[in-house]
């Protein structure tokens, strides 16, 4: 099932899918802590047990389940909350009672006037004796246990399903109603309250109303701040919609006020924060591949916040990125990176070449002109006081126009793919020329060079088989190989062989021994002892030193700026680190060091038709894969690894 609501805890994150919750260390693989009968539909966190280690409450409509956080990790049975008759309305952890001891808020939907609210004072040792319950004025739709208007108190707030709140205090035992309260109507009908953390600085805590659909998206979120404008306590309210977001708080920047984070439809991270002057102001962060839930908490020890999204695809981690305190700021150095743009490049796949002059890098890279598509070679010099690009050499690929769609490079000798042709071209590294040398017609999907089998230097792939080919392009042999849409020449520890992937859209590269396969499906690592799945899905993927340290790596990429990169691992190849970066690409990118300063940079051609390199990429994270689909029985332990999953 897909992820509908999660929140930090610990050094890692606890998710509620519809019918389970997982917890998931940072790094970790997801662990299926509660599975229900019953569709869930709310997920809360807080230290019920003072014992220092988060715990979680969930419910379904007709059940409350407290979980027990465990010191060493996952979570375990706690509690549970049952009324004859009544259904559950919203929930919520909070010190309601005064005794610094979390209690139980439970919004009842039923009963005469539409619901009753109910406090379960907990003592600290998961024992827990009810207040005399209130009737509420209307049926409720969320709890928030806050000391929303620094009262030095922790209030209950109740939204309803008429649009407005009722507010209670804990006096002497009893719920008593407090305000400020607002016209039925104030509010969406039906929205659900979050506490969140003080966004202004006033000392209030703000109360967020949220309108989701049936995946935990949020279509429309109010922020009040219920401190207003004294004596009269008008509420202050901001609003903000989108056709479904995900929202998350945290003091981002160390200044002491709770920022709030939105990851939008787009997949867009964006941050509020307040200024004095404009009020609230959305801030955009950059991207992340993934839409989901989110949670930024503290996970890895430094201090600084850090960023959880559970996404459609993966779950991944985003170390934050230290700030200055009290400077408006946002975490993860998920800013855009600063891009240098080099040329026009026509849009395609971009490949680097040897032969360049010291303090310069070659490329490849192709352009549409007068209905003809062209091969030009570039020389840049980034070191140079003012940098500059040179055209060394341009030939025509295709007098039609045909797009390009991959190209690969073995020493001298250049391949290059087209829509109804493959050619070959020989490299001159001396004067940067490029000359045609033999030409294939073929529908192929995907091309390889190197040393392959019965002495072929080059292969493509066309209707399921693998087509081996000669310096001239004749076909020296064939191997079948249905659904084949990419090849990759290699050695699998006795001669070379002509590996294919099939999965559509699939790339293939050799590596150490083996071969590095990658999809929008999936990633596997293969050798001689077979097949070895891998976390990730990728569209494009190379071999290339990503941190020039002298180790070839594997570098796998997506269209809408996802990287990752896989290292060698004993025999074989570890899982990736991952990171985003917003420039759309028009084809696999690489790694040289365009400003000459010791360090990769990013190339890529994007979309728009440039080529274009990063100065600063940032540090890449660990991610945290997909959890299994599981079916059967929860786990009932600490955390270890649920043995139903498959």
């Amino acid at each position: 099932d897909g992820a509908i609501e999660a929140v930090g805890v610990g050094t890692g994150a606890i998710v509620r899918t519809a019918t389970e919750v997982w917890w998931v260390e940072r790094g970790g693989t997801p662990t299926r802590v509660f599975a229900s009968p019953d569709p869930l539909v709310g997920l809360r966190a807080g230290d019920i047990d003072v014992d220092g280690t988060t715990d979680a409450v969930v419910w379904s409509d007709s059940e409350v389940i407290l979980l027990r956080g465990r010191p060493a990790g996952g979570m375990a049975w706690g509690a549970g909350f049952a009324a004859s008759g009544y259904g559950v309305g919203g929930v919520d952890l909070g010190d309601v009672s005064g005794d610094n001891l979390a209690d139980v808020a439970i919004a009842w939907e039923g009963g005469a006037t539409g619901g009753v609210i109910d406090v379960w004072q907990g003592d600290g040792q998961w024992n827990f004796v009810a207040a005399p319950a209130r009737m509420l004025p209307a049926t409720p739709r969320g709890v928030a246990v806050s000391d929303a208007t620094n009262d030095a108190a922790e209030q209950v707030t109740v939204s309803s399903a008429l649009g407005s709140w009722a507010r209670y205090v804990m006096i002497e035992g009893n719920l008593v109603p407090v305000g400020p309260l607002v016209p039925q109507g104030t509010l969406a009908l039906d929205a659900t309250v979050v506490p969140w953390g003080d966004t202004n600085g006033d000392a209030g805590q703000e109360l967020s109303f949220q309108v989701r659909d049936a995946t935990g998206a949020v279509l429309e979120m109010e922020l009040f701040n219920l401190l207003g404008v004294a004596p009269v306590f008008d509420p202050i309210r901001y609003t903000w919609t989108s056709t479904g977001s995900w929202w998350d708080a945290g003091d981002a920047d160390g200044n002491d006020y709770t920022e709030l984070f939105q990851l939008d439809d787009e997949s867009r991270l964006g941050v509020v924060v307040w200024s004095a002057v404009e009020g609230y102001v959305l801030r955009s962060a950059g991207a992340v591949p993934e839409r989901g839930p989110i949670a930024v908490r503290e996970l890895d020890g430094d201090g600084i916040l850090d960023l959880f999204v559970a996404g459609d695809h993966s779950w991944r981690t985003y170390d934050g990125a230290d700030r200055t305190p009290g400077v408006d700021g946002l975490p993860w150095g998920l800013e855009s990176a600063s891009w240098e743009r080099v040329t026009d490049s026509g849009g395609g796949p971009t490949v680097a070449l040897p032969g360049a002059r010291s303090g310069g890098v070659r490329f490849l890279t192709f352009a549409t002109e007068g209905g003809a598509t062209e091969g030009r070679i570039l020389e840049w010099f980034g070191a140079e006081v003012s940098p500059s690009l040179t055209e060394l050499f341009s030939v025509e690929v295709s007098g039609t126009g045909a797009a390009v769609r991959e190209v690969v490079a073995c020493g001298d000798d250049v391949y290059v793919l087209l829509d109804g042709a493959m050619r070959r071209f020989s490299f001159n590294q001396t004067n940067g020329g490029l000359i045609p040398q033999a030409l294939l017609e073929t529908t192929g999907t995907g091309i390889g060079c190197g040393e392959g089998p019965d002495g072929a230097v080059a292969a493509v792939v066309e209707n399921d088989r693998i087509r081996l080919l000669d310096l001239g392009l004749a076909e020296v042999g064939s191997l079948p190989v249905p659904g084949a849409g990419d090849v990759a020449f290699g050695s699998l520890g006795e001669g070379p062989v002509a590996q294919a992937c099939t999965a559509p859209g699939c790339s293939i590269v050799a590596f150490a021994g083996g071969f590095f396969e990658t999809s929008p499906t999936g990633s596997a690592w293969i050798d001689a002892a077979g097949v070895h799945p891998l976390p990730g899905e990728f569209s494009w993927t190379s071999v290339v030193d990503v941190d020039g340290d002298g180790v070839i790596e594997v570098l796998a990429s997506t269209a809408d700026g996802l990287l990752g990169v896989y290292r060698a691992a004993g025999e074989g190849l570890g899982g990736p680190q991952m990171w985003h970066q917003t420039v759309i690409a028009a084809g696999s990118p690489t790694f040289l060091d365009g400003d000459f300063d010791g360090i990769p940079d990013l190339w890529l051609a994007t979309l728009e038709g440039e080529l274009q390199f990063t100065r600063s990429v940032p540090e890449p994270v660990e991610t945290t894969p997909v959890p299994p689909t599981t079916s059967g029985t929860p786990s009932a332990d600490t955390g270890a690894p649920d043995t139903g999953a498959p």
